[in-house]
Order: C-alpha cells, then sequence, then structure tokens
C-alpha cells in the first residue's frame, strides 16, 4: 500500500480509537520515505487534515518547518468549517422568518449525529446540502434571492423553481446551488434526496422523521440517523468513495451506540438497496480495521486506491473531461447498481428528462407530455 494513504488510514483510525505509542517504532522505520507535501495534498483530498496533522505531531513524524505547515492546512481546514457553520445559520434564519420545513444532509450534520457527543470538531464539506418540500422550492429560492444570493446555474433560478414546484418528475435535475458572491461555500438545495432510481426515499416521508442536532448552539434539524446513514451509503458507494471523509462517516457511524445493522438493513431492503448498504459496510471494515473480505465491490475500490496512488477519480461525469465511452461506462454502472426497487433501464430514461438547458423552450402552457417528448428528441440529436 502507498505508505502515504497507510498513515492517512492509521490517523482516521487512531482519530477513532485514541493514538497509540505502541505504533512510533513502526513508523520510525519508515518516516524517511514518506513525502510529507503529497501526504498532506491527499489529506486534504480526503477531508481529513485535522487527523493526518494530529498523528503526526504525535508520532513526530514532522520536522520544525512541516509543523508549522500542518498547522496552517489545520487552521485553513478550521476557518473554512466555521464559515461553512456560519453560512449554514445565516440560511436557517430565513427558512425560521419563511417557515420552511428542511432536513440538513451529510456535511455539518455528520459530525454531531454520527461521533460520540463528547467529541468537539467539526466535519469539512464544500457546500450545505438542504432538503425542502418541493412545493416549497419557489418560495426558498424568492427569499434565498432577495438576501443577495446568486444562482450558480446559468438558467433562471426561479423559472427553475417554478417548473420543479409543477412537474418535479419530468426534471433530471434534483439539486439548485446558490451562493452569496463573497463567500465560496454554495447553498444546495435538494427537493429530492437522490435520484429515485439509486435510492426511491420520498422528501415528504423523510420531512416526517427527521430528529435535531446541535450545530453552533443552535438545534437543526437533519435526516433520521437510519435514513442518514443509507443515504451516505449510496452517496459514497456510486462513486467508489473517491473521497476517504464519505468512508470515515460510515465508520463512524458503525460505532455509534445508535447503530442497529439490523433495523438498517431491513429499511435499506424497503428502498432495494441491501446489497449497496453491505458493501459499503464490508469497504469501511476493510479499509479501516483490515477486515479480511470477499466482496468484490469492497475489494474493487481498495484496488482502485492501489492503482491512482491514493487517489482514485471520481465516478461522475462532472469530474474532468468525458469522452462518450466514459458516459456509456458511467450509464453501466448506474444500470448495474441501481435500487433493486427501480426498473433495468431507469436511470437511462432519467438522462432524458429535462434540464435547466432546455427550460426557455418550452412553450407556456404546453402540456407536460410534450415538454418530455421535446426533451427526448434533444437528448437524442445532441448524442448523435
Amino acid at each position: 500500500m502507498l505508505l502515504e494513504l497507510k498513515v492517512i488510514i492509521a490517523a482516521i483510525k487512531a482519530d477513532f480509537s485514541g493514538l497509540d505509542q505502541s505504533e512510533l517504532v513502526e513508523w520510525e522505520k519508515e518516516t524517511s520515505q514518506l513525502d510529507i507535501p503529497y501526504l498532506f495534498e491527499l489529506a486534504h483530498h480526503h477531508g481529513c487534515v485535522w487527523e493526518v496533522a494530529a498523528y503526526c505531531k504525535f508520532h513526530q513524524l514532522l520536522d520544525e518547518n512541516q509543523q508549522q505547515a500542518a498547522r496552517e492546512f489545520s487552521m485553513q481546514s478550521t476557518v473554512h468549517s466555521m464559515r461553512h457553520e456560519q453560512q449554514l445559520t445565516k440560511v436557517l434564519e430565513i427558512f425560521d422568518d419563511i417557515n420552511i420545513r428542511y432536513a440538513l444532509l451529510k456535511g455539518a450534520a455528520i459530525y454531531p449525529q454520527f461521533r460520540a457527543s463528547s467529541q468537539q470538531g467539526s466535519r469539512q464539506s464544500a457546500d450545505i446540502d438542504l432538503l425542502v418540500d418541493p412545493k416549497n422550492i419557489s418560495k426558498v429560492v424568492n427569499a434565498l434571492l432577495k438576501e443577495g444570493f446568486q444562482c450558480d446555474d446559468s438558467n433562471n433560478a426561479l423559472r427553475i423553481a417554478e417548473f420543479v414546484q409543477q412537474h418535479e418528475k419530468w426534471f433530471k435535475q434534483r439539486d439548485l446551488s446558490l451562493s452569496l458572491p463573497d463567500q465560496s461555500i454554495s447553498i444546495d438545495l435538494h427537493w429530492q434526496v437522490a435520484y429515485p432510481f439509486s435510492l426511491p426515499m420520498e422528501t415528504m416521508e423523510v420531512l416526517t422523521r427527521t430528529e435535531k442536532v446541535i450545530i453552533q448552539q443552535r438545534s437543526v434539524e437533519c435526516l433520521s440517523f437510519e435514513d442518514h446513514f443509507i443515504l451516505l451509503c449510496i452517496h459514497g458507494y456510486l462513486d467508489r468513495f473517491f473521497i476517504l471523509k464519505h468512508l470515515v462517516d460510515i465508520y463512524w457511524a458503525k460505532h455509534h451506540p445508535r447503530f442497529d445493522f439490523k433495523t438498517i438493513l431491513d429499511q435499506a431492503k424497503r428502498y432495494g438497496v441491501a446489497e449497496q448498504v453491505r458493501s459499503t459496510c464490508a469497504t469501511a471494515d476493510l479499509f479501516f480495521d483490515q477486515i479480511e473480505t470477499n466482496n468484490r465491490y469492497a475489494l474493487s475500490v481498495w484496488q482502485r486506491y492501489e492503482q491512482h496512488a491514493g487517489k482514485p477519480p471520481r465516478m461522475h461525469p462532472g469530474h474532468g473531461k468525458w469522452s462518450y465511452r466514459d458516459q456509456i461506462a458511467y450509464i453501466q454502472h448506474q444500470i448495474q447498481t441501481r435500487s433493486q426497487s427501480a426498473s433495468l433501464f431507469a436511470p437511462l430514461v432519467h438522462r432524458l428528462k429535462y434540464d435547466g438547458s432546455m427550460l426557455n423552450a418550452v412553450p407556456k402552457g404546453a402540456s407536460v407530455c410534450l415538454w418530455w417528448v421535446v426533451a427526448y428528441i434533444k437528448k437524442v440529436l445532441k448524442l448523435l
């Protein structure tokens, strides 16, 4: 295994089980071979700078200059997380003013929900994911635009919101990104938990069983423990856990006193994703507890990390430049990993739905059936 990746995995495990002086002798034999800049590049990519910095300091793996660089990395991560939580607080105040029910997904909810209550800290996240009732999406977008937020989509945010409110099932997107001009953190407004072919969780169903977590002394609604665990499994599974922090979330949740594998698996079976949940748990056990497994998915994730120097590419068309061959392979991957509750070609049919760029071509007052036909033709012509 790549030495830098080995250190990262050991640091993550130590963050859970505690730093162990007995490991020091083992690392002393290999310290001279460590590529420290690459170690922290990987740690930043995988969202675990704090853990790696603490581990390296404890085992004295860094010289004075490297320790200073590690402190700067940790400080940057801390500042980013604080800004992330402050932005979340600002948005939730807007939600309170307009009386909107919501659920926080992933990100800032992970630490207080899945880690022991005695632990202090924040989880790194690039954006803030909030789930709202599709019937309220226009109201929410209007309120955010009035507060100075701007839509990251090149299309009109209100037009998208109005379309979703009326014809959610015909729209390919499941979220809309908005941000303040001077902020690097975006707000992703979701009207679906996930694409129905990968995880058929109904929005209103999960909004009725949310639970509270405390973030910056504020009570925040997030998905229930079981719903959140299943969502994280599917979220990471489809991308083959190209970022370790998603697998770390699973690892911490599995060791939480509330974790009940039978209950979660029973719920996963309802959604047709039991195999994905089993494979995700096997992957976390393999990476962090070195538990041998015959699970093909877990072994394939491990192999990708070994083949790509600890930094495997994302399984998503938005990551880098994708050829038509890559796009076809991605569709095949989605078909293979879809929920058992979805039809075989549901992922392919989903790609033929409307996206934001098509909305301006929709004749006002035309039936949604006509819109879908137009969308289908445009998709076919675009592929040709």
